[in-house]
């Protein structure tokens, strides 16, 4: 899958129908950052809401495309300067918020593990925790 780049993102002409609450959450993941490079149990926990607010919204390509602008548009408030913490630290939540999108199926059970391995690919782990912290829980 080809992810478009934020700084792309940025600039299109799109509404991001994400309410006022879910943009808070978004803020709250940014916020949360702490300099590592890891994501913080905060941070999963703040995406792991919004995804389960949002879940059965929306077609999952859009919700990612929304929170990718909504991402960028949160940093931009919090002052975030562009350069390479900037983006380390917006790839690793939009990789969490994949995670969690994809975690649980649409009606909040948990995805069969057929399906989890037919999407993620024979032999391939689908859920990858490495921006994780060690205090990170499922």
């Amino acid at each position: 899958m080809h992810l478009m780049p934020i700084q792309t993102l940025e600039h299109m002409d799109s509404t991001v129908t994400l309410t006022a609450a879910q943009q808070q959450l978004i803020r709250a993941a940014l916020q949360a950052r702490d300099g590592s490079p890891l994501v913080s149990p905060t941070q999963r926990s703040a995406i792991r809401d919004l995804c389960a607010s949002v879940r059965r919204e929306r077609e999952r390509e859009k919700l990612l495309i929304e929170f990718k602008i909504a991402l960028a548009s949160a940093a931009n408030e919090e002052g975030i300067p562009y350069g390479p913490e900037r983006s380390g630290a917006v790839s690793r939540l939009v990789s969490v918020f994949i995670d969690e999108l994809y975690r649980m199926d649409g009606d909040g059970g948990s995805v069969s593990d057929a399906a989890a391995t037919k999407r993620a690919g024979a032999g391939k782990s689908r859920l990858s925790m490495e921006n994780d912290s060690r205090d990170a829980r499922l």
